[in-house]
């Protein structure tokens, strides 16, 4: 699962198409959810593979230890990516 975080929630959708576009000539074949509102953020620890945006408001107010371990956050506003709880 690839969570992208912003503050602006404008910027998610076209940097999640750009990452999309990255892939052709494959197919991303998982769920893509370009705007998750942080009351469905539960969706993160879904068995299933997954693009999401998310509000950074999640990685403000959630210890690295308490993220899901699965889930690779790309924080567009500080140019980071946080995985397995780094």
């Amino acid at each position: 699962t690839v969570c992208v975080c912003a503050s602006n929630l404008a910027l998610l959708t076209p940097v999640q198409e750009a990452l999309l576009s990255f892939l052709f000539p494959f197919v991303w074949q998982g769920c893509y959810i370009p705007v998750l509102p942080l009351s469905m953020i539960e969706f993160l620890e879904a068995p299933v593979p997954l693009l999401v945006g998310i509000s950074d408001e999640y990685l403000h107010r959630t210890l690295p230890k308490d993220r899901p371990r699965s889930v690779v956050f790309v924080h567009l506003d500080e140019n980071k990516v946080f995985f397995e709880n780094s």
